[in-house]
């Protein structure tokens, strides 16, 4: 119950709309936000996430670059659901809802001025906005 109580803080403090679960989520959530050349660098936070949990000091820090794709993402539309249906967003032409997948990352919440992804303690925000924005992710 300690846990859920903390996580449902943490969500409420740090992500706003994003859903917590926390049988699944175990520590603070990891909130990546575009960067002003409009890279989202999900990529680049999970692996200072990991370079960073390394608890023996003398272990060999090197780590291979890893292998990265680039998406574009380009948020055309979003309809909030006003009442009993959920909020929807059109994102490269096709419709998504909160709970389906986009690139192997949940759609965890859909507002009118923000989608949020989610892959394990990784949380992305994605500003609607006319320009478009490049989501880069591991392979």
């Amino acid at each position: 119950m300690r846990a859920f109580i903390v996580c449902t803080l943490l969500c409420a403090a740090v992500v706003g709309r994003a859903r917590c679960d926390p049988a699944a989520e175990s520590g603070p959530v990891l909130v990546v936000l575009p960067g002003p050349d409009g890279i989202v660098d999900v990529a680049g936070a999970e692996l200072s996430e990991e370079a960073a949990a390394l608890p023996n000091p003398f272990r060999r820090r090197y780590r291979a670059s890893p292998k990265t794709r680039d998406i574009a993402v380009r948020i055309e539309a979003v309809v909030s659901g006003g009442g009993p249906e959920p909020a929807a967003a059109v994102i490269n032409g096709n419709p998504y809802a909160p709970n389906e997948e986009f690139e192997g990352m949940a759609i965890a919440s859909i507002g009118p001025d923000v989608v949020e992804l989610r892959r394990g303690r990784t949380l992305a925000r994605l500003p609607v906005q006319e320009a478009p924005l490049v989501l880069r992710l591991n392979r």
